[in-house]
This record gives structure tokens, sequence and C-alpha cells, in this order.
């Protein structure tokens, strides 16, 4: 953004007729960078998206320790429910964290309760393909060997934030039963009219998962 704003500022300063025009270019360059940069950070959510890559890397590097521990809560308080099936749905960064908490629930209760998990517009292999997420993957291996789990992949060809038709299972090559993958379609969920403001807020395509059609 910044060699754009400078090119256009070279492009611009000649025509205003002013003195030493390759001393303003830089400063020039600068101030149109600073106006057009909140408006390009908010119509792309650079701020959340920039906040969500630091937050995936601090997964992959050393984990949550607070959302540990809630998981873990969480996870003792499902693994006493022994009659009754449990759905687990992880959208988008929760997918990463539902990986987690099943695990955590079958090593509490290993021969129950069924397991019936989501993944919705998933993060998974966000975290998964990375080098240095050996123990997510672990994870994701260990999940995919447990007992009576039914796993559905859920994706969306124009949601770009999540991968289409990639079982994460399959794509990394692990030991276990793959997820079964499911695509839907944004364009069915709302009227045509509705569609056409949302479908280049590729955000609000992302959340249009969990929201009502």
């Amino acid at each position: 953004l910044l060699i754009l704003a400078t090119v256009l500022a070279n492009f611009l300063l000649p025509g205003l007729g002013l003195p030493h025009v390759t001393l303003w270019r830089w400063p020039a360059g600068l101030a149109l960078f600073a106006i057009a940069l909140p408006v390009v950070a908010n119509r792309l959510h650079l701020d959340h998206l920039v906040d969500d890559w630091i937050y995936a890397r601090r997964i992959i590097h050393q984990g949550d320790r607070a959302v540990e521990a809630r998981l873990a809560v969480l996870a003792a308080d499902l693994a006493q429910n022994s009659e009754h099936e449990i759905v687990i749905v992880g959208h988008s960064f929760g997918a990463v964290h539902a990986v987690s908490l099943i695990n955590r629930i079958r090593a509490l209760a290993p021969d129950g309760p069924a397991i019936r998990f989501a993944s919705v517009g998933s993060s998974i292999l966000k975290i998964a393909l990375h080098n240095g997420a050996h123990a997510f993957r672990s994870s994701l291996a260990t999940l995919a060997q447990s007992k009576n789990i039914i796993w559905r992949d859920i994706y969306a060809v124009n949601d770009y934030m999540n991968f289409c038709d990639a079982d994460p299972v399959r794509t990394l090559k692990l030991p276990g039963t793959p997820s079964q993958t499911l695509k839907v379609q944004f364009r069915g969920m709302v009227s045509p009219e509705f569609y056409k403001t949302m479908e280049l807020n590729y955000f609000r395509l992302h959340s249009q998962f969990i929201c009502a059609n």
C-alpha cells in the first residue's frame, strides 16, 4: 500500500507545479498512505486478520493455557454424560479448539459417549499445515483414531477462509478415519437481494455458516 501511494504521488506531483518535486515524493506518498490505510484496513479487516495470525502462531508454538483450562473443565463435565451423544460444532478457529476438547473427553471416557463433530469453515488446516504444528497434528491423529466419533467437515467454495473439500486426515496423511466433507452454498441460504450485499464481504460470507438463514 505504501508503494502504491508513493507511485500515485509521483504521478500526481508533476501536475501541481511544485518546486523541487523530488523532495515532495516521499512526504506526499506517506500522506496518501496515511489517508488510505484506515479505509483499506477497515474494508479488508486487516486488524482482525493480523490478530488472527498472531494468535494462530501462538497456538502453534506455545498454545493458549487459559483456553486449555476452560476446555479441561468442559471436557470433565461432558465426559460424565454416558447416556446421550454429544454434538460439537466448531466454526473457524473454534474447530481447532474443538479437536482439543474431543481428545480430552476421550481421554476421560475412552468408551463413550458418542461424539458427533462438525468443523465448519474450519481453520484446522491453517494450523496443521504449518511446519511447527507437531503437537496439533498429533492431536488430529488421536481424534481420527478415537472410537465412536463421526466427523463432518463442512465447507463453502466461496469462503476464502476455509479449505475446500480438503479432509485434514487425508491431506496430512494421518492414520485413522477421515472426516466426511460436505459442501454448502451460501447463495441458497439467503435471498438473492441479500446475497448481492454480502458476496464481496468475505468476513460476512465466512460468518454465514453460523448465521440464521
